[in-house]
């Protein structure tokens, strides 16, 4: 949107969830956050300083990470930002039938990057017959 107000540009007129935008120091891109490409990385795209508009499709500047964000732009072209990987588990553990403490510590079963929000034993793990 122009600074002296008007109608908006839409640069990132797509489905993924877009945030955080901050203008390279020459004003010749806009970096932002996008879960474009499956995680929450930075991307730039060249833009028209004057009319605001895309001048190319977006680029990534990061990959890898499971999530980057909170970006500042300096005006010396330095970027900071932040990174976050985080894992996730299901581990199991026997308890004792009668007073309910754990037999041993818990012994891991999966791991992944992604989330995991429930697990349910099957008639077989859980010694029903």
């Amino acid at each position: 949107m122009p600074a002296e107000g008007g109608e908006a540009t839409p640069l990132n007129d797509d489905d993924f969830f877009n945030w955080n935008p901050a203008w390279s120091p020459d004003g010749k891109h806009l970096y932002f956050a996008s879960d474009r490409g499956g995680a929450m990385n930075l991307w730039r795209r060249p833009v028209d300083e004057e009319t605001g508009k895309p001048l190319g499709d977006p680029e990534p500047v990061t990959s890898g990470g499971q999530w980057s964000g909170q970006i500042s732009v300096s005006r010396s072209g330095r970027i900071v930002y932040t990174a976050s990987s985080t894992s996730h588990g299901v581990e199991r553990f026997s308890l004792d039938a009668a007073t309910g403490r754990m037999l041993g510590p818990p012994a891991p079963i999966l791991g992944s990057s992604r989330e995991i929000w429930t697990a349910s034993l099957s008639r077989t793990a859980a010694g029903c017959s």
